[in-house]
């Protein structure tokens, strides 16, 4: 049941953390409160590389098929309501926004064992499964308390957390009877826009003190169990006594986490905003104070802002699907009018551009490098380039993913909601880089050096018509064998509702 972990005669010493805390920097918001800057986004492009030109013998084809997303859907833990049926809210979350139940955490903590381990593998093929992008996070507060320990503990707090308005409980009026309040809060992050990255926008504050609340003593008593933890997991008793410290440093520095979701839903979110109660002078008084020093603002200040999830209330069944169909878009897909390109947070389009610049070959091509051709059968185009994203969400918003993604495998008659803490695991081939085979490669290098000399014959050269230096796709121009087939890039279904390396495993059956 417990993940494997490599093989180490001195545990403790491979797996200290950084006593110091989280590196890196924040910023602090016009509002007054913290938002993580500092993130390190991963792109996957690299290690993926790296991992299939191992056999140096291997194809360009061969190596362009380890290139994929990898989308994995994991429940959050149990809810405090589902154990305690009296839970009516507190001071600090609202009825329809309850925290996990210390089950719930234990779940939790165990799925972010499994990725810990992985994390350790020594061989690359697991240790890469072990490697996330981002967490995308619904707005609703056991989601957020489910990301925040499976970051802490097996990604060190480092791993960039995004919220997702689309990723919110499904809206139906017979759980929902009113439209949900949250524990957290959106606010616009008054940022000045930057052209081509309109998601900055938006940024979600947490309810920390409801997280700080409970996280930091459920961690400490962790920590405490350290004979289990070495033997099992092979987690030294310096490395575990470190978490707690690790999450009241992330729970300070993340009292703002930025949203990426689509432009409608980030225009309906700014409108409520704005609607709300005007508070600006009591804001910005709070600002002032807070602006130098960025300490987080008092708690009566951090609950303004539009408390909704920022989902349409009232919604049905279909309401539901086509708002799975626009999360996977907004995160995946590149679209006409460049909507998706322009909702990508800056972060994400700077760590794209530098692994391009720094860890790839300069032979890679990008969507518009390549021919027409090989464009029109490439099938729809990637928005971004290989990923790992670990998303945190609900039972019927992980079926409804399936079902939109993998229609055979949607499960409509089991009688069991997908269970707390599963993993659902989805991958598909990404075809944002193509890798030019050693062919065309070839005719390149031949072109550049044909056209190298030509250069030296004055700086009014290339200006002649019959001498104009020949564009990328002249290079590129395919030779006359027939190319390779497109490679699929339908999504497919690895794991679905997995509790395998789960102790805490908790059914509820439901009747029609």
């Amino acid at each position: 049941m417990p993940p494997a972990a490599a093989p180490s005669p001195t545990p403790t010493k491979l797996y200290v953390r950084n006593r110091k805390g989280i590196s890196g920097t924040h910023r602090c918001t016009p509002n007054g409160t913290r938002a993580s800057a500092a993130d390190e986004v991963t792109m996957l492009t690299a290690p993926q590389f790296a991992k299939s030109t191992k056999n140096i013998q291997s194809t360009a084809r061969e190596q362009e098929e380890q290139l994929s997303d990898l989308f994995v859907l994991i429940r959050h833990g149990e809810r405090q309501d589902h154990v305690d049926r009296t839970w009516k809210g507190n001071t600090l979350l609202p009825f329809y926004d309850p925290p996990l139940s210390n089950a719930g955490r234990k779940q939790s903590f165990e799925t972010a064992l499994k990725y810990f381990a992985l994390r350790q593998e020594r061989k690359v093929e697991r240790r890469i499964r072990g490697m996330f992008t981002l967490f995308l996070v619904s707005p609703f507060h056991r989601c957020v308390e489910t990301a925040a320990v499976i970051n802490v503990i097996a990604f060190e707090g480092r791993l960039p957390m995004y919220v997702e308005p689309l990723l919110a409980d499904w809206q139906q009026p017979k759980v929902f009877r009113t439209v949900p309040v949250l524990g957290g809060s959106y606010m616009t992050s008054g940022a000045r826009s930057v052209p081509g990255a309109e998601g900055d926008r938006l940024l979600f504050r947490p309810q920390v003190e409801a997280l700080r609340t409970t996280l930091i003593p459920f961690l400490k008593t962790r920590a405490a169990e350290e004979t289990e933890l070495l033997a099992e997991y092979n987690i030294g008793a310096e490395a575990a006594s470190g978490w707690a410290t690790l999450a009241e440093e992330w729970l300070r520095t993340h009292t703002a986490l930025p949203v990426w979701t689509c432009a409608a839903t980030a225009s309906t979110i700014e409108a409520k905003v704005a609607s709300q109660p005007d508070t600006a002078g009591e804001v910005r008084a709070t600002s002032r104070r807070s602006a130098k020093s960025c300490h987080p603002s008092p708690p009566d200040t951090l609950n303004k802002g539009y408390r909704g999830c920022g989902v349409a209330h009232p919604e049905g069944k279909s309401d539901l699907v086509r708002r799975c169909e626009q999360l996977m878009g907004t995160h995946f897909l590149r679209r006409a009018g460049a909507e998706s390109d322009a909702m990508v947070p800056l972060a994400i389009q700077t760590a794209v551009a530098a692994e391009r610049r720094t860890r790839l070959p300069k032979y890679f091509q990008i969507w518009a490098e390549r021919t027409v051709e090989s464009r029109e059968s490439a099938g729809p185009p990637a928005l971004l380039p290989p990923m790992h994203v670990m998303a945190i969400t609900h039972a019927d918003v992980v079926s409804t993913l399936l079902e939109v993604c993998c229609p055979k495998y949607h499960d409509k008659g089991a009688g069991y909601s997908v269970p707390y803490c599963s993993v659902t695991t989805l991958q598909r081939h990404n075809n944002y880089y193509r890798i030019p085979t050693e062919e065309e490669r070839q005719r390149r290098e031949a072109s550049a050096k044909t056209i190298a000399p030509a250069q030296k014959h004055g700086k009014y050269y290339a200006k002649k018509k019959f001498n104009m230096l020949p564009s990328n796709n002249q290079l590129m121009t395919p030779s006359l064998a027939r190319p390779p087939s497109p490679l699929p890039v339908e999504w497919n279904v690895e794991a679905v509702g997995s509790t395998d390396l789960l102790r805490t495993r908790i059914m509820i059956q439901y009747t029609k």
